[in-house]
């Protein structure tokens, strides 16, 4: 098969391999069914999953009417946008071989399989991030010649999605808005800022429609809740490691105020090594995280590690890990296959699943940390050889990783799904030498 070919035999290839999956192997999470019921009507709207999402879900419900058929809609687009990140390759001459190789990784990556099984945040959010890439990819090798009339529009919308499909989104869209006008020629650098002066547009008005339905009761929780309980989460896993390794090391009033969660019985019982483990049990844990403030939280966690440095660090270097390490032991990508005893199609596609996971190459395939490290490896390269105008592909995914990682509150590898989607496709103009095409005008 050749492989300008692939642009459109991927995506009927990743259609046929990944509907049986979504029809016969979806298992769906509690956070999926409580999504899917707000969807529908039967529960309120809440914002602890983002309810853009949720709203998209709404929409394509209509059509879809199930919660398999929206999951199929998402391999759809999936499967037009790897077809369109190849032929983006071959337009602008990029190695044949390298355009295969990573589209058809990022196709049946282990990681890939396991998460578009499930109508996830993270999934649209990585969907959202590909779109950005592609248009990326055409404003850097045209130097900005690509952003014309509806193509302004269409990246703009893109960006809007990627802020808002997950409430951490803005991590890699801000600094890429903040950087494309200096990734363009002089002479575009107005259609830039056109285009990010749209979307940043886009992004007020959501926040104040937001804002309205939030103010009148419509949406749940409320955003300063939200924010201070989901931005604490690596350094409450930290203080709960210096709680439970030696608690006689641990501040009193933080003993106390932990210990208002549940006595030590409960923590010995829920704790497993991150506070991912103990925070849902109980609204209660929530509210009185909040009740501390922004101040009083951090004098406790500041106290709580200098004085015990050691398994605060441990902490920290277990939870992160998901997000910088290469090489690590194993990764828990929602590996669960049901399937009828007589279907060889999910039979071999569960044989493959498991030899991958299991494997050194399929976990460096899907570990986020290998991608972060070659981003990181791509942007010394070219900014060295190419200069600061490549800063533009890679930062914004460096920028998205370690912000991210600073929020865990578990190990929780879909967090960061774009970057094993995405992180390979902007690393490849920085390291190819195009071919003499002109490009678009």
């Amino acid at each position: 098969m050749k492989a300008d070919r692939l642009t459109w035999v991927l995506p009927a290839l990743v259609i046929a391999v990944y509907l049986p999956l979504v029809f016969y192997g979806m298992q769906p999470s509690v956070d999926t069914r409580f999504q899917w019921r707000q969807a529908t009507g039967q529960l309120p709207w809440n914002d602890w999953h983002p309810i853009m999402h949720t709203y998209l879900i709404r929409l394509i419900a209509y059509a879809a009417r199930t919660l398999k058929g929206v999951a199929a809609v998402q391999v759809c687009i999936f499967a037009f946008l790897l077809g369109q990140l190849h032929a983006t390759f071959r337009r602008y001459g990029y190695s044949r071989w390298a355009s295969a190789l990573i589209v058809l990784v990022a196709a049946f990556n282990p990681f890939s399989m396991a998460i578009f099984r499930f109508v996830w945040k993270d999934t649209a959010f990585a969907l959202a991030g590909l779109s950005v890439t592609i248009c990326l990819i055409h404003i850097f090798e045209t130097r900005g010649d690509w952003l014309a009339g509806r193509r302004i529009a269409l990246m703009a919308l893109c960006l809007t999605l990627a802020t808002f499909l997950r409430h951490n989104g803005f991590f890699y869209t801000v600094p890429l808005m903040a950087l494309l006008p200096a990734a363009v020629a002089s002479r575009n650098v107005r259609k830039a800022s056109l285009c990010v002066g749209v979307s940043a547009l886009c992004c007020a008005g959501y926040l104040l429609v937001r804002s309205q339905l939030t103010r009148h009761g419509v949406i749940e929780p409320r955003p300063e809740v939200q924010c201070l309980v989901e931005s604490v989460g690596l350094p409450m896993s930290m203080i709960s490691e210096c709680y439970m390794s030696d608690r006689s090391k641990t501040p009193d009033d933080v003993v106390r105020f932990l210990e208002s969660f549940g006595d030590r019985e409960f923590w010995e019982r829920t704790y497993d090594g991150d506070f991912n483990s103990v925070k849902w049990y109980g609204d209660n844990i929530k509210c009185r995280i909040y009740a501390l403030g922004w101040h009083m939280f951090f004098d406790m966690f500041w106290r709580t590690v200098k004085a015990n440095p050691r398994a605060a660090l441990r902490s920290f270097m277990h939870v992160t890990s998901i997000a910088w390490s290469p090489l690590p032991g194993s990764i828990d990508a929602c590996a669960c296959f049901t399937r009828p005893k007589r279907n060889a199609v999910l039979k071999a596609l569960e044989w493959y699943f498991r030899i991958m996971v299991h494997s050194r190459i399929g976990v460096i395939a899907m570990a986020p940390g290998s991608y972060l490290l070659l981003v990181a490896l791509a942007f010394c390269w070219g900014v060295r050889r190419g200069g600061s105008r490549i800063c533009v592909l890679a930062v914004p995914l460096l920028c998205y990783q370690f912000c991210t990682m600073l929020l865990l509150s578990g190990k929780d590898y879909r967090f960061f799904y774009i970057t094993v989607l995405c992180g390979a496709a902007v690393c490849l103009p920085i390291f190819s030498q195009a071919s003499d095409q002109e490009p678009e005008t």
